[in-house]
C-alpha cells in the first residue's frame, strides 16, 4: 500500500525541517542549508510519471547530511505525489541534472516547459521555490532522455570530458527528465 505524505515526512531522517511559510516568516532556519546545490545522490523516475505537489500547507523542505564517497554533503528533499510510486522522498537535486554537452543541454531544454528553467544554477531552495511558483497545484508529466556527463579518472583525480565524437562505449550514459503540464 502507498504510504501517505504525512508517513513520508514522520520516517525520513532529517537534520532539518520546513515548510515553505516558516521559511518566508524565518529565512534564518534554513541558513545553513540555503545554498546546497553541489552534488545529487542516486534517484530515478519511471518514464511517464506523473506527480503533483502536495497541498501548500502539507509541503515540505527537510535537509540531511548524505555521505558520498567517504565525504558528507548537505542534501535537501521533499515529498511529492506520483501515480507509480504514491507519497515519495524526492531529492531536490534531480531536477537539476544535466548533461556535459552545451548540445545536449539544447536537446534537454527542448519540450521542457517546467524542466528548463529549474536548470540554471541557482542554490536548490531557490530551485524548488520555482518548481512551486510553476507547477502549482497542476499535474507534471515526466519523459526520460539519455544523454551522457563527464566521466571521472580516479587515478590521476580528474575529469574524462564528454565528446560528442567518442564512440558510444567510451561515453557516459546519464538519464535526464523533461518536466511538463498534463494539459
Amino acid at each position: 500500500m502507498a504510504k501517505s505524505i504525512n508517513e513520508v515526512i514522520n520516517n525520513v531522517r532529517h537534520d532539518v525541517i520546513f515548510t515553505l511559510n516558516e521559511l518566508k516568516e524565518n529565512p534564518e532556519l534554513a541558513a545553513e542549508w540555503s545554498e546546497v546545490g553541489d552534488k545529487g545522490i542516486p534517484f530515478a523516475w519511471y518514464n511517464n510519471e506523473l506527480f503533483e505537489l502536495p497541498k501548500p500547507e502539507e509541503i515540505r523542505v527537510w535537509g540531511r547530511e548524505v555521505k558520498i564517497n567517504k565525504k558528507s554533503y548537505k542534501m535537501l528533499f521533499t515529498c511529492l505525489i506520483s501515480d507509480h510510486q504514491g507519497a515519495v522522498e524526492v531529492p531536490i537535486s534531480i531536477f537539476r541534472r544535466i548533461p556535459a554537452l552545451p548540445e545536449e543541454i539544447a536537446v534537454l531544454k527542448e519540450g521542457n516547459e517546467i524542466g528548463m528553467p529549474l536548470l540554471n544554477q541557482m542554490p536548490d531552495l531557490k530551485r524548488f521555490e520555482l518548481l512551486v511558483s510553476l507547477v502549482g497545484n497542476q499535474t507534471v508529466q515526466v519523459t526520460s532522455v539519455t544523454l551522457h556527463r563527464n566521466g571521472w579518472d580516479a587515478d590521476n583525480n580528474k575529469p574524462i570530458l564528454d565528446s560528442a565524437d567518442k564512440e558510444e562505449k567510451d561515453r557516459h550514459q546519464l538519464v535526464c527528465y523533461r518536466y511538463n503540464l498534463v494539459a
